[in-house]
């Protein structure tokens, strides 16, 4: 699960790609964030927009002092960080895409490692 990654990448950034519509599963990565001693910001006009409107409708709790903006990840070490955006599917105009390639407007992110992927058998909802 999701703490269990976040227990084993502990000097780095954690970056995290999944539908926007996923709001139990963002609320799970809040949850862990928060208990990792992780800042959390979210990337991508989508993903931003559901988690405002699920705060909103009170579909969704944010742990107190766990959300930054994006911009304010780069003071922060990366053992602090975590970031969900879309983009899990490989769209081109996705954030992960931007990410990955160097094109996103909130700085250089590098990616060092594998990417680690959960395949079920069925779709999470």
């Amino acid at each position: 699960n999701i703490g269990k990654v976040m227990d084993m990448r502990t000097n780095g950034r954690i970056i995290l790609s999944c539908f926007s519509s996923q709001i139990y599963r963002i609320q799970f990565i809040l949850e862990q964030a928060k208990a990792h001693g992780r800042k959390v910001a979210f990337a991508g006009f989508s993903m931003i927009n559901t988690v405002e409107t699920a705060l909103r409708t009170k579909k969704i709790q944010i742990p107190k002092d766990t959300i930054v903006k994006i911009e304010d990840t780069l003071r922060l070490p990366d053992n602090q960080v975590a970031i969900i955006c879309t983009g899990s599917q490989g769209e081109l105009n996705a954030v992960l895409n931007k990410m990955v390639t160097g094109s996103h407007r909130h700085g250089d992110f590098q990616f060092q490692s594998n990417p680690w992927q959960r395949t079920t058998g069925s779709v999470d909802c």
